[in-house]
């Protein structure tokens, strides 16, 4: 599968907040499988990111930052995009996640299938990777 740098990176992220669920084992063994290669595929664009903070950032106190104020930002906007925006091959299988996962009742303690609630925002940033089963 050929995806852009910058879906990666948000694939990371949206993966952390997908994890906190409890789901069946093979979308958890997926889901597991599905990380473990985002995050490869993450360490060479997390070089090139620090390697342009090294180039146009600034360094204080040991940590090396850039912002929109700094005088070398459009630089590093400039190559950071073009670097988002590259093309990526990632061999991963699409994790179907389920509509209902399994809960208990508080209350009574029966057991019970719920809907599975995962922000928007979280999906959107997965859509290349997962679909809904």
């Amino acid at each position: 599968m050929n995806v852009k740098n910058s879906d990666l990176y948000a694939a990371r992220e949206a993966l952390k907040k997908v994890n906190e669920h409890r789901f069946p084992v093979k979308t958890s063994f997926g889901l597991a499988k599905l990380g473990a290669r985002v995050n490869d595929a993450c360490k060479p664009i997390d070089t090139c990111r620090d390697e342009l903070l090294k180039k146009f950032g600034k360094n204080e106190d040991g940590r090396t930052f850039i912002n929109a104020n700094s005088p070398n930002w459009p630089d590093f906007e400039r190559e950071f995009t073009e670097l988002m925006d590259m093309e990526a091959e990632i061999k991963v299988d699409v994790v179907k996640l389920p509509e209902k996962v399994s809960a208990t009742c508080d209350k009574c303690n029966h057991n019970m299938d719920r809907p599975l609630e995962i922000e928007p925002s979280v999906l959107m940033a997965l859509e290349k990777f997962v679909e809904v089963a």
